[in-house]
């Protein structure tokens, strides 16, 4: 009974680790966004969510999410292209 006793709290202490971890990779993107300095109209961060005009990228259609993924590289592009010496 004490070896069970003893896996259990092995297995719940994993958990917890886990699930630590799971909370961090879905908060984390949100974070980066909030302190990343991306230059492109419409984007803003709300609770940890990033939001296109408004609405949660998912939410987008896919025309939408195509257009956003080619403004952020081309945002990025020319920043880097300004920092290049």
């Amino acid at each position: 009974m004490e070896g069970l006793q003893a896996e259990v709290e092995v297995l719940q202490q994993e958990s917890e680790e886990l699930t630590e971890k799971i909370t961090k990779a879905r908060t984390l993107p949100g974070e980066i966004l909030q302190t990343a300095n991306i230059p492109v109209q419409g984007l803003s961060v709300k609770d940890g969510v990033p939001l296109i005009h408004g609405l949660p990228i998912s939410n987008l259609s896919d025309g939408e999410k195509v257009g956003f993924v080619y403004r952020c590289g081309n945002s990025k592009s020319l920043t880097a292209a300004n920092h290049i010496d």
